[in-house]
């Protein structure tokens, strides 16, 4: 049985603007996004439920212990890229440093879509699907390793998630 690779088909958009319906984006709000995939660390980019809380509320007469799931959670990671010029400052021009300007700001609130699949250049359409997430990001932090492509590990807090959606057909 053959399998789909993961690697680089991932598109991420990150939307300033709340989408109407989380769980039904509409093409154009999606493409009206700024799309991070090639400006963030491919190795520690990371959006995904963690686990949900649970509660063992067992009925006196039951027997053995009743676990019951409840709240999802989620966690984030993402390291956007810096682009600077020749003196060591910000090419404020740069689709790079548009994209580090989103996630340096602490508490910024964001919606970020991500999609598998489809080629991550080619736009958002009717029917993709998409996992969204409700992010704010915490202080950049920097790497352990100083090596590299200058680029700062920012943890993200996530609120409200939505997975496995189309988006709509109206948009």
């Amino acid at each position: 049985m053959p399998f789909t690779a993961a690697d680089g088909g991932r598109k991420v958009t990150v939307l300033t603007t709340k989408p109407a319906n989380l769980q039904a984006v509409t093409a154009t709000e999606a493409n009206a996004g700024i799309d991070i995939h090639d400006h963030v660390l491919k190795s520690d980019y990371r959006l995904s439920p963690t686990g949900s809380t649970t509660h063992n509320d067992t009925p006196l007469g039951a027997k053995g212990q009743h676990s019951h799931f409840a709240q999802s959670q989620a966690s984030g990671n993402v390291t956007p890229f810096r682009d600077l010029d020749a003196n060591g400052r910000p090419l404020t021009d740069s689709d790079t440093e548009t994209v580090f300007a989103l996630f340096k700001e602490k508490g910024q609130e964001m919606w970020v879509m991500d999609r598998l699949g489809p080629d991550p250049d080619e736009e958002w359409t009717a029917a993709d699907e998409y996992s969204i997430y409700t992010v704010r990001p915490d202080d950049m932090q920097d790497p352990s390793d100083g090596g590299g492509f200058i680029k700062y590990v920012t943890p993200l807090a996530v609120g409200e998630f939505f997975r496995f959606q189309k988006i709509a057909a109206a948009g």
